[in-house]
């Protein structure tokens, strides 16, 4: 049985972490080469079990899917990189760094190459052997002629707004040749608003179309407020949109319909009091 604990586990401490399994840091890689030259890079696996781990490390190749994101792992056809071991042994509670080399040949592109360092053991428990594995991305960049573009696919924005958060999304296409962050950024502007803002960084491979679905704290009071959202790179230009939105949150109900009730109280005390016969003065019994 294989039990996966995630692409990029949080590697934390030996003290708070005790117990907790087995654990790879960092959880991501990135590593800058030349063609025909060779870069070192290095992974630190962690036994945080009661019992004795054999670690093995191995590699694959990950690519992900236009929109979703969600994660394809092959084997490795370009074999550029070497563990200087493949076999830890770790007792309970230790930990021990691993370098690795990379190497792509001499007339290899410019451009993203993207492997998936593996960390993986066999334990037993109660006479049941179960396979566990933790696993963290190396972002590889081959120097040279890179280009980071991209573009805005598309982008939506909740128009009619009752909650405390105003979501959005956006569509961004890398039309480059190598990974790089995108930092999506979003601003409230409007009557009372208290300029509520958010700025999220996401990783954009090359060739693929990343959906990025965020929101932004919804202001104090209902109104019509202007939303500015977007991103920015390291290198572009910001790509900013616009968007209008109505926010009346539920509590502005409640007061609307308090309201309400309280004017239709009003008007009828009022109807009363009109159509209630007048008491005869003491002239008018005088008479």
């Amino acid at each position: 049985m294989i039990v996966s604990v995630g692409l990029c586990p949080t590697t934390a401490n030996a003290q708070s972490t005790t117990n907790r399994g087995l654990f790879i840091s960092p959880p991501r890689n990135f590593l800058d080469v030349d063609a025909g030259k060779t870069a070192l890079g290095e992974v630190m696996v962690a036994n945080y079990t009661q019992s004795p781990l054999t670690v093995t490390l191995s590699v694959e190749e990950f690519s992900v899917s236009d929109y979703s994101y969600n994660y394809t792992f092959s084997d490795v056809t370009d074999n550029w990189l070497h563990f200087s071991k493949t076999v830890v042994l770790l007792e309970p509670g230790k930990n021990e760094r691993v370098t690795y080399s990379v190497t792509p040949p001499a007339r290899t592109a410019p451009g993203g190459k993207y492997y998936t360092i593996i960390a993986g053991a066999t334990v037993k428990q109660k006479g049941v052997s179960s396979r566990i594995q933790v696993a963290a991305p190396l972002y590889m960049t081959i120097r040279g002629n890179t280009t980071q573009t991209n573009t805005l696919r598309s982008h939506t924005i909740t128009t009619f707004v009752v909650g405390d958060r105003i979501p959005f999304s956006l569509d961004i296409a890398n039309t480059g040749n190598v990974h790089y962050t995108a930092t999506v950024h979003a601003s409230i502007g409007g009557p009372w608003t208290n300029k509520s803002t958010v700025s999220v960084s996401h990783i954009l491979l090359p060739g693929v179309v990343r959906h990025v679905d965020e929101s932004v704290q919804a202001p104090l009071f209902p109104g019509i407020y202007k939303v500015t959202y977007g991103y920015t790179t390291d290198i572009s230009q910001p790509v900013v949109v616009e968007g209008i939105v109505v926010y009346t949150p539920l509590w502005f109900y409640a007061v609307v319909i308090v309201a309400g009730w309280g004017i239709v109280m009003f008007a009828r005390w009022r109807r009363r009091i009109r159509h209630q016969p007048k008491k005869p003065t003491t002239t008018d019994s005088l008479r």
